[in-house]
């Protein structure tokens, strides 16, 4: 599968097996953006995870009114907490600033993958998690405020 590649070449799957990554590959879709295209709209129900195989997307939180933006580029991700917490409304929205390649697993799809292979659907929620954890400690970082602890 083509989709196995830049999943195994990310580095964010490493946990996962050659079987494991092709299970889980089975329920990743892929689809081509031009530039300027809107991959996810603020205040939309965040049913996916994305992984952007090539190109970049830039993030913005149109509600908050520091109109910080977050430029996305390959191999990085948005969208893990659609697959980890509970049915939530979008707070960004995210457009393709280059055409993009963009690498996507359905809240739905994983939930049935998770029935289904849940050994490795648990790797992979730890996998998501390590990324949200780092990413949660670079804006700690960022921002000034302790958030070593221990995560409890």
């Amino acid at each position: 599968m083509a989709k196995i590649m830049p999943l195994r070449k990310s580095g964010m799957f490493q946990s996962l097996t050659d079987q494991e990554l092709a299970q889980f590959a089975r329920i990743v879709s892929e689809k081509k953006f031009e530039r300027g295209a809107v991959l996810l709209e603020s205040k939309a129900v965040s049913d996916r995870f994305c992984f952007i195989e090539k190109g970049s997307a830039v993030l913005t939180a149109p509600e908050l009114e520091s109109g910080g933006e977050l430029v996305l580029g390959q191999w990085e991700t948005f969208g893990e907490w659609a697959l980890l917490g509970p049915e939530h409304l979008s707070p960004v929205r995210a457009v393709a600033t280059d055409p993009s390649n963009i690498l996507t697993v359905r809240r739905n799809d994983f939930e049935q993958f998770s029935k289904d292979h849940p050994a490795t659907a648990l790797k992979v929620q730890r996998d998501l998690l390590k990324v949200v954890w780092c990413s949660m400690q670079m804006v700690s970082e960022l921002l000034g405020v302790s958030g070593g602890g221990s995560g409890v």
